[in-house]
C-alpha cells in the first residue's frame, strides 16, 4: 500500500479540521483571526478594482479590434454581456449573503448614492420620489 498518499489525505484532513473549527475563532486570539480577516478583505477590494481597470481596457482593446474588423461586432458584444454579468455577480452574491434589498446593495457597491433621488419604502423596495 501506498502510505505517502494516506499520510497526505489526513494531515490534508487534519489541516481543514483545524481551520475550520468553531471553538478556535472563540479563543483569546480571536483578533488575530479578525485581523487576518480585515487584511484579506482589503486585498480582494484591491484586488477587484484592478480587475476592473484591466476588464475595462480589454474592452477598450476590443472594440478598437471591432472597429478594423480583426472581430466580429457580435463577439464584441458577447464580450461586454459577459463582462456586465461577471460584474453584477458580485452585488449578487452580497446581497444574497446580506439579505437586504438589491437595489440597496448596488447603490452602496457602487459608491453612487444621491440622498434626494430615492428614498426607502416600509416594503423595501427603492422608489424615485419627484422634486
Amino acid at each position: 500500500m501506498n502510505f505517502t498518499k494516506i499520510r497526505q489525505i489526513f494531515f490534508l484532513t487534519l489541516v481543514a479540521i483545524v481551520l475550520t473549527a468553531s471553538n478556535v475563532y472563540a479563543a483569546e486570539g480571536a483578533s488575530i483571526f479578525s485581523s487576518i480577516a480585515d487584511k484579506a478583505d482589503n486585498v480582494a477590494g484591491g484586488l477587484k478594482n484592478a480587475g476592473y481597470i484591466i476588464a475595462g481596457l480589454g474592452l477598450i482593446g476590443f472594440a478598437v479590434a471591432a472597429m478594423f474588423n480583426k472581430i466580429s461586432w457580435k463577439t464584441l458584444a458577447y464580450i461586454m454581456m459577459s463582462t456586465f454579468f461577471l460584474t453584477l455577480i458580485t452585488a449578487i452574491i452580497t446581497w444574497t449573503q446580506s439579505g437586504s434589498n438589491i437595489n440597496n446593495t448596488l447603490v452602496e457597491e457602487s459608491g453612487a448614492y444621491n440622498a434626494g433621488a430615492s428614498a426607502e419604502v416600509p416594503g423595501g423596495d427603492m422608489v424615485k420620489t419627484k422634486r
